[in-house]
């Protein structure tokens, strides 16, 4: 009876023996750095994108390291980061890349983070594809279109306006009684009476019948001195008659 209460005692030791060696080493682990960063488009022309990175020490983000001064004084640090293509660093101390020299298409690029002060890299390098997108200059190009279409009608517009108020300007300069006038509203008649100190002049439109207009109302104006345009009929020959010589 004793040997088997020993045995049962002396398994159950060893259980818990071998459980508390196995939590022990899962805690025992230490954490590990991680770097992860994600893709980014740009269009063409644009003069530099700011890169975002992720960095995680186990599960826990960090954005910035504890470092001890000589002094013994914590202080906090911003990890330092390196971008590469290749073997060529495209920023360094900064996550900010030039962009407006680099040619259209795909681009793999590569973050490396620091511990500035003791120089060791922090975690994985982390690969992420930056794509050079072209430049679409449809709507720019249509833009431009417009906005020269609407100056160009602006200036043919106003050139246009100005010929018809000079033209005005010489018809009201020039008008004289017995001139031919139509109106703008369409009223046609013979000048009989003008007042430049009104600006105004008096229309004949018919027989004892007149009309009282300002100078601006013109619209065709026909001088007295101008000839008129003859009106010709035709007729239908008549019969020529032989004259009976009278004897």
């Amino acid at each position: 009876m004793k040997k088997k209460i020993t045995l049962f005692l002396t398994l159950i030791l060893s259980l818990v023996t071998i459980f508390s060696m196995s939590v022990v080493g899962a805690y025992a682990e230490e954490p590990t750095w991680s770097v992860t960063v994600s893709d980014y488009a740009v269009v063409k022309g644009t003069q530099e994108v700011s890169v975002s990175y992720t960095l995680k020490y186990g599960e826990d983000e960090v954005t910035a390291i504890s470092n001890a001064a000589s002094d013994g004084t914590q202080y906090m640090s911003k990890p330092y980061v390196v971008i590469m293509q290749g073997e060529t660093v495209v920023a360094e101390g900064t996550t900010t890349i030039k962009t407006k020299d680099m040619s259209v298409g795909d681009v793999q690029l590569v973050v490396k983070v620091f511990d500035k002060k003791d120089g060791i890299q922090l975690g994985n390098d982390a690969t992420f594809k930056l794509t050079i997108q072209k430049k679409d200059n449809t709507m720019t190009i249509i833009m431009v279109v417009l906005i020269v279409l609407i100056v160009g009608y602006m200036i043919y517009s106003s050139f246009a306006n100005k010929k018809k108020q000079k033209k005005a300007m010489e018809q009201v300069s020039e008008l004289k009684v017995g001139d031919r006038v139509m109106t703008i509203g369409g009223v046609c008649g013979f000048v009989k009476e003008i007042n430049n100190k009104e600006n105004t002049f008096i229309l004949e439109v018919g027989e004892k019948s007149y009309v009282k207009f300002d100078k601006r109302a013109i619209s065709e104006k026909h001088s007295k001195d101008e000839p008129k345009a003859e009106v010709k009929e035709e007729k239908a020959d008549a019969p020529v008659e032989e004259k009976k010589e009278e004897k």
